[in-house]
């Protein structure tokens, strides 16, 4: 049991690890008291966001974001411009400063 738990863990973190570098659609579903936004990728992998304290909430909203590093139980990334992103699977926008 431990070989298979140890295992998981070890193709958990590749995947995450595999994402760098990749730009996704990002659906954020929670805001958490860390100063991260948390969301998942189409691809199901977890998504942190640090969380700027003049930004508004991208809860239940969808943005493009780079991966730039991962952990064992997520990826960090960044907001990036739609016209700057790898992927055009889904529409998204930087959060207007109104």
């Amino acid at each position: 049991m431990e070989q298979a738990q140890s295992l998981a863990k070890a193709s958990k973190f590749a995947f995450f690890k595999a994402q760098i570098g990749k730009t996704f659609p990002v659906l954020f579903e929670r805001e958490r008291g860390d100063g991260y936004h948390i969301g998942h990728a189409p691809n199901g992998a977890v998504i942190r966001v640090f969380a700027e304290k003049s930004k508004k909430s991208l809860r239940n909203r969808i943005f493009c974001v780079r991966i730039e590093e991962n952990d064992a139980d997520c990826c960090y990334g960044t907001l990036v411009a739609q016209d700057a992103a790898d992927s055009a699977a889904s529409p998204a926008a930087l959060p207007n400063s109104r």
